[in-house]
C-alpha cells in the first residue's frame, strides 16, 4: 500500500501534465503561424510615445540614455559640487566614479600595444626613448623648435611629450630671432647717396640766443639788435649752402604766434638800380654764368640754408632713412641737431614764462 506521503507527490505530477500539454501544443502553433500582432507579438503599449517620455524623465540625465550602448560619463557629477546642468546634461549621471578614467587606461593601452605593433624597428624605438622630448626627432635637420621653459627654473612641465626640442641651447631662440631680423633687413634696398655729401656735412654749433619779443615797452631797434647775433651759421665746405645767400636771421616761431610785417617780409633778390636800361639788364643776366645747382640728398633739405629745415631723425641710424631722396626731412642737419633744437624751444618757452610772471607781478601789460 503507498502512502499519502508518496501518493501527493503523484497526484501533483498528474494535474501538472495537462497544464504542460496545453502549452507545449500553443508553441507548436505559434512556430507554424507567421509572427502577427494578433497571435505571438509580445504586447506593446497603447502610446509608445509617452513611456519613452516618462522613461526619459525618471532618468538623471539625458546622456544616460545611452547608458550601456556608448554613454559618455560625467566627470563632474561625482565632484563635491556636482554637475550644474543637472538632468539637461548630455553626458551619462548612471556610470560609476571611476568610469572615465578606466576608460581612459583602456585607450592607453590600445595605443601602446598599437605602437608595440607597429613595423618599426627596436633601435629606433631605444633611439627614441633616450630622446629628452618628442620635439628632438628634428634637431639634427636644424629644423626643431626650441624650448624656452626648459632652461628655466621651473623647467618644462611636459617633460618627454613636449612638442619642442630640448637638446638645443639656452639662447638658441634669441639668436634663431636675430638671424632672422638681420636677414629681413639684408633683403631691404639700401638708399642711393651721392658719397661727396658724406665728406661736405660737418658739424655745426648751434648759437643759443634768448628768445625777446617787441612790446610797446621795448623798441624795435633793439630787437634787431638781438636778432643780428641769431645770425645762422653755415656749413664750412658745403657746396649747397656756398652757393646760397644766407638769410638776415633765422628764429624759431611757435604755432599760432603773430609776426610783424619786417618779418613776414619774403627773402627777395636785391632791385638793380634803375638808371641802368632794360636791355642792358637783360644782356646782364643773360651773359652771367649760373652756377651749376648742386645735387640736393632729399627734398626736405633744400630748406637746410634758410634754417627752416626739419631734421631727419632715420637718416644718422644704423639702417638709414628708407625714403631716400624722396624723404621730406633734411638730410644736410647733422645728427644731434634735433636734441640741440628742442632744447633752445624749452629754454626759450621758460624765459618767456619767467618774463610774463615778472611783468604780471610789477603791474606792467606786454602786447604782442
Amino acid at each position: 500500500m503507498a502512502t499519502n506521503a508518496e501518493v501527493m507527490p503523484q497526484a501533483l505530477r498528474w494535474a501538472d501534465e495537462p497544464t504542460r500539454t496545453a502549452s507545449a501544443e500553443e508553441e507548436a502553433k505559434c512556430a507554424t503561424i507567421p509572427s502577427t500582432p494578433a497571435t505571438c507579438a509580445p504586447e506593446q503599449p497603447e502610446h509608445p510615445e509617452a513611456s519613452e517620455e516618462e522613461d526619459a524623465k525618471a532618468l538623471p540625465s539625458v546622456g544616460s540614455q545611452r547608458h550601456g550602448s556608448g554613454c559618455l560619463p560625467c566627470a563632474w557629477f561625482w565632484k563635491p559640487q556636482g554637475c550644474l546642468n543637472g538632468a539637461a546634461c548630455l553626458r551619462c549621471h548612471l556610470c560609476p566614479a571611476g568610469e572615465l578614467k578606466r576608460r581612459k587606461g583602456e585607450q592607453k593601452a590600445k595605443r601602446a600595444a598599437a605602437r608595440a605593433e607597429s613595423p618599426d624597428s627596436d633601435e629606433e624605438q631605444e633611439a627614441q626613448s633616450e630622446l629628452p622630448s618628442v620635439g628632438s626627432r628634428l634637431h639634427a635637420t636644424g629644423q626643431c623648435k626650441p624650448c624656452a621653459w626648459f632652461w628655466k627654473a621651473e623647467g618644462c612641465r611636459n617633460a618627454q611629450s613636449c612638442g619642442h626640442c630640448h637638446l638645443c641651447p639656452a639662447g638658441e631662440a634669441k639668436a634663431r630671432k636675430q638671424k632672422k631680423v638681420a636677414a629681413l633687413r639684408a633683403k631691404e634696398p639700401e638708399p642711393e647717396m651721392v658719397p661727396v655729401m658724406y665728406q661736405a656735412v660737418q658739424a655745426v654749433q648751434a648759437v643759443q640766443v634768448p628768445m625777446q619779443y617787441p612790446t610797446l615797452l621795448t623798441p624795435w631797434s633793439n630787437m634787431q639788435q638781438a636778432h643780428a647775433a641769431a645770425k645762422m651759421n653755415m656749413c664750412p665746405g658745403c657746396t649747397y649752402c656756398s652757393s646760397i645767400q644766407p638769410c638776415t636771421f633765422f628764429m624759431p616761431r611757435e604755432a599760432g604766434e603773430r609776426r610783424t610785417a619786417h618779418e613776414m617780409r619774403p627773402f627777395a633778390p636785391p632791385v638793380p638800380p634803375p638808371q641802368q636800361p632794360p636791355q642792358m639788364l637783360a644782356q646782364q643776366t643773360q651773359q652771367a654764368p649760373q652756377p651749376p645747382q648742386p645735387t640736393l640728398p632729399s627734398r626736405g633739405s633744400a630748406l637746410h640754408a634758410e634754417g627752416q629745415c626739419a631734421p631727419c631723425a632715420w637718416f644718422w641710424k644704423a639702417q638709414g632713412c628708407h625714403h631716400g631722396a624722396e624723404c621730406g626731412r633734411c638730410h644736410l642737419c647733422p645728427a644731434s641737431e634735433i636734441k640741440l633744437r628742442r632744447k633752445a624751444k624749452a629754454m626759450a618757452k621758460d624765459q618767456l614764462k619767467t618774463e610774463m610772471r615778472n611783468a604780471t607781478s610789477s603791474g606792467t601789460l606786454i602786447l604782442d
